[in-house]
């Protein structure tokens, strides 16, 4: 009887590993394919898919279901690159490559590995090229691994045209965000909360960027039926004391954050990927 079990057993997990496999990048809880990505200009976002909902970004309850790591990339000139991992049976596969899907929405999509889709809306050749081909280590695997414990991370240096037309201008020298679930949500916030820095080294850019920020969290706040604590706000938003062209944010509650698209709910939200630039922080950062 005992024999038989196990045979059953064996076989059963044959079965599962036959009819689905695994990113060649992923790790315990984290994935390496950002290690091809961070140089200067280009803003990284890396997502705990079971962590954080991805439905803004995958029309595919199916592949939603069975992914782990969402990685998305802006480069320079506004385009994205991402990549999409998971444990994907056969069936999931051809749904979400075959003809007429929009899975991805408007983005090029292929599978050049086992449990991983690459997708972009510039060239695919491209991106296989940077992303597989001829990869080059641009961010280090402990680096990738402590921003995986995190809900969402976004990191970049030397970013620029993350806001509307009025500070599109601006230097973003340093990003180094986290957003995770917070344990209770109050005031009508999401239940995420946001912490890490920013950097400007340009001192008037700093300052029209500071008091941009507040103006707009202030509002956000009160637009979404929240409570306006201007104590809990100075506190979560702090400028730095040894380098004074940083913000440091600390526990900050999101309100009417759209965390899946990185906009804002205010803003016209077409079907994503979007073209639209909302007037606020962090609403361009996917946009072209």
């Amino acid at each position: 009887m005992k024999k038989t079990k196990r045979a059953i057993l064996l076989i059963s997990l044959l079965l599962i590993i036959s009819c689905s496999s695994l990113s060649p990048f992923r790790g315990k809880g984290y994935s390496t394919f950002a290690s091809a990505f961070g140089e200067r200009g280009e803003l990284v976002v890396l997502i705990d898919t079971e962590k954080f909902d991805i439905t803004s970004y995958v029309n595919s309850p199916e592949l939603r279901e069975r992914s782990e790591y969402l990685t998305l990339v802006r480069e320079p000139n506004g385009s994205v690159i991402g990549a999409l991992e998971g444990a994907y049976p056969a069936d999931v596969i051809r749904y979400a490559t075959g003809k007429n899907r929009n899975v991805f929405g408007q983005y090029s999509v292929m599978q050049p590995d086992s449990g991983i889709f690459l997708f972009t809306d510039a060239s695919l050749d491209d991106a296989y090229e940077r992303s597989f081909k001829n990869r080059k280590l641009v961010t280090t695997e402990s680096e990738l691994k402590e921003r995986f414990r995190n809900a969402l991370s976004i990191y970049g240096y030397d970013v620029r045209g993350l806001i509307g037309d009025e500070l599109n201008d601006i230097v973003f020298n340093k990003i180094d965000i986290n957003i995770n679930k917070n344990d209770t949500s109050v005031n009508n916030d999401t239940g995420f909360v946001l912490s890490g820095t920013v950097t400007i080294d340009d001192e008037g850019a700093f300052k029209r960027f500071l008091t941009y920020f507040k103006t707009w969290y202030i509002g956000d706040v009160r637009r979404s039926g929240g409570n306006v604590d201007l104590n809990r706000i100075n506190e979560s938003i702090k400028v730095g004391e040894d380098h004074q062209n940083t913000l440091i944010f600390t526990n900050l509650p999101c309100y009417s954050f759209d965390l899946g698209r990185l906009t804002l709910s205010d803003c016209t939200r077409p079907t994503w990927p979007t073209t639209k630039v909302c007037p606020s922080f962090g609403a361009g950062l996917l946009s072209r």
